[in-house]
């Protein structure tokens, strides 16, 4: 139980960095520029490997679910 609570937390986390990189996304022009521009490209790859990770650990959680 304490895995599924933690996998929920670490899902209201991902949301919350999600929505900050559409903010700041909605917020630049054409993409931002040059450092900032990079720095949101990072964010998005960390998005994406928590996703990945917290896919891998929910898979783990309930084998019988594929």
């Amino acid at each position: 139980m304490k895995a599924l609570l933690d996998c929920r937390d670490e899902l209201a986390n991902i949301t919350a960095r999600a929505h900050l990189l559409e903010l700041a996304l909605l917020h630049t022009n054409e993409g931002g520029e040059g450092v900032y521009r990079d720095a949101i490209c990072q964010q998005a790859q960390d998005v994406a490997r928590q996703l990945s990770k917290l896919q891998e650990t929910l898979a783990a959680l309930t084998p019988g679910d594929k």
